[in-house]
């Protein structure tokens, strides 16, 4: 059962690295890094560099843009979020994004760059979003919200399941528990939703997840 978005130093999971000064790469686990919009505080350089530098790092994030919680304006978020698009499409990786009240400004990107790579929306919440989202290809990790929101588990059950991903975040929310509750939800097993979501990080990971 693997984590697609945790803050924890763990294997079979994308670890989101919040911090150069404190993470402490393992060789046998993955991780993303990037400009959180809480606290942008890496150049784009020190971005690419401690990717190319550490081949664990599978993906660029999370990244993103967040209207109610930031150290950067709205303008400034969005031109740190285009470096980050650009280096995800340089490098070939996928972008981890946190999107809060910026879906305008995230579709708006999406269309404008046309990405080869693939955009995930972590910790989806916004069930009302769903079909534009779908619409722009973009892939959905489910978290623990997916557990208390009836109208984001029909929205879950809804969305195709080769497009999304479960994660548990910087929750004490077991994977175990996300991928019983989702494959209950999509009715099919946990063995057929495990190997789902296998396939589909093998696609958002051009293959570096097999």
């Amino acid at each position: 059962m693997f984590n697609f978005h945790t803050h924890i130093n763990q294997s079979n999971a994308i670890v989101n690295i919040d911090s150069l000064s404190t993470i402490e790469f393992n060789l046998n686990h993955y991780y993303a890094f990037g400009n959180h919009p809480w606290h942008i505080q890496f150049t784009n350089e020190e971005i690419e560099k401690t990717i190319r530098d550490n081949p664990q790092i599978i993906a660029i994030g999370e990244c993103g843009v967040d209207k109610l919680r930031s150290n950067k304006s709205l303008p400034e978020q969005i031109e740190h979020l285009k470096q980050q698009i650009e280096l995800s499409e340089r490098l070939k990786l996928p972008l981890i994004l946190h999107i809060v009240n910026g879906y305008n400004e995230i579709i708006k990107l999406k269309k404008e760059y046309n990405p080869t790579q693939k955009w995930i929306i972590h910790g989806f919440n916004k069930y009302k979003q769903t079909k534009v989202l779908l619409d722009n290809d973009f892939y959905l990790s489910f978290g623990e919200f997916v557990l208390h929101n009836l109208k984001l588990q029909d929205a879950l059950i809804s969305y195709p399941i080769n497009k999304i991903v479960l994660e548990t975040d910087d929750s004490d929310l077991s994977i175990e528990k996300m991928y019983t509750f989702v494959a209950d939800l999509k009715k099919i097993s946990v063995s057929d939703l495990i190997l789902q979501i296998k396939r589909n990080l093998k696609t958002i990971t051009n293959g570096k997840l097999a």
